[in-house]
Order: structure tokens, then C-alpha cells, then sequence
């Protein structure tokens, strides 16, 4: 879990998005941490694949450190798919918070 958790980061800093979403579709599930869906879904939204984004998005647990993160794209995932009104449900939701994903929410909604 480790050398995903230092693996992704390089591969986001060197713009291989398709390198992130192959490693980590490539995982055995006990190693899906919330970090590394998160990352895929990021790629996966950064190409234009935002139902797949959606979906590993969603695959964050709620009680995981990334959760609030995810929950972001899946708001920015239902804006891309011509759902604002799903979008700006969730970009609500986060708004009250005062972390980086309620700053994002409020600038987004």
C-alpha cells in the first residue's frame, strides 16, 4: 500500500493519467485504498471519462480521509454530465465546511 500510496503521485506529477488508472485497476481490492480510487477517479475525470469517474469516486468509504474530496469530483463529475442540479446538491453539502473541498464547494456552486 505503501509504494502505490508514493507510486501515484509521480505518475499524476508526470501527467500519466492512463498509467494511474491501469495501476490502480490493477490492484487487488484490499489495496483500493480511499487514496488510490480517489487518484483514479481524478485521472479518469481529467480524460473525459466522467461516469467512470463518477463511479470509482463514489467507491470512497464515507468515513475515509479522502471522502470529502471525493465527494467533490462526484459533484464536478454530475456538472460535467449536464446534472447541476445533483451538482449543486453536494457542492452545498460540503460548502459548510472549512476544509479545501468547502472552499472549492462554495467557489463551484
Amino acid at each position: 500500500k505503501k509504494a502505490v500510496a508514493m507510486e501515484l503521485p509521480i505518475l499524476r506529477e508526470r501527467g500519466d493519467l492512463n498509467a494511474i488508472i491501469g495501476r490502480v485497476a490493477s490492484l487487488p481490492p484490499e489495496h483500493q485504498t480511499g487514496f488510490a480510487k480517489l487518484e483514479r477517479a481524478k485521472a479518469l475525470y481529467a480524460i473525459g471519462s466522467y461516469q467512470d469517474a463518477l463511479r470509482q469516486a463514489a467507491g470512497v468509504f464515507a468515513n475515509a480521509p479522502e471522502a470529502r474530496q471525493a465527494k467533490l469530483l462526484i459533484a464536478r463529475c454530475y456538472d460535467a454530465l449536464q446534472n447541476p442540479a445533483e451538482a449543486g446538491r453536494i457542492y452545498d453539502l460540503l460548502a459548510d465546511g472549512a476544509d479545501e473541498a468547502a472552499a472549492a464547494a462554495r467557489a463551484e456552486r
